[in-house]
C-alpha cells in the first residue's frame, strides 16, 4: 500500500535524518550492491540510496504491510512481489 493511499501526506522534497542500526553483515551486503552498481554503470551510489530506492520501491508494490509481523514475513512478502509483474505490466499481458 502507497503512503498516498494510507493516508499519508506526500512528502518527496522533505529530507529528515534518520540513524538505524544494522547489523554488519547487512552493511557489508549495501557496500556489495553499491560497489557492483559502481562496477556495471561507473556510477557511485551510497547505501542511503540504496535504502531510499528500496523504501520507494516497497511503497508501490502491492504488499500489504498491515499484515506483516516478523522480518521473515517481509523477506518472504517481498521475494514473492519481486517475481511478479507490477501491477501495470500484469493489466497488458
Amino acid at each position: 500500500m502507497s503512503r498516498r493511499a494510507a493516508g499519508f501526506p506526500a512528502a518527496e522534497d522533505e529530507r529528515r535524518p534518520l540513524t538505524i542500526r544494522l547489523p554488519n553483515e547487512t552493511l557489508a551486503e549495501l557496500q556489495f550492491i553499491s560497489a557492483s552498481i559502481r562496477r556495471s554503470t561507473g556510477t557511485a551510489i551510497g547505501s542511503s540510496a540504496i535504502v531510499r530506492g528500496l523504501i520507494s520501491w516497497l511503497a508501490e508494490t502491492d504488499v500489504d504491510t498491515r499484515r506483516i509481523r516478523t522480518p521473515e514475513e517481509l523477506r518472504r512478502q517481498l521475494l514473492s512481489t519481486a517475481h511478479r509483474p507490477a501491477p501495470e505490466e500484469r493489466s497488458h499481458a
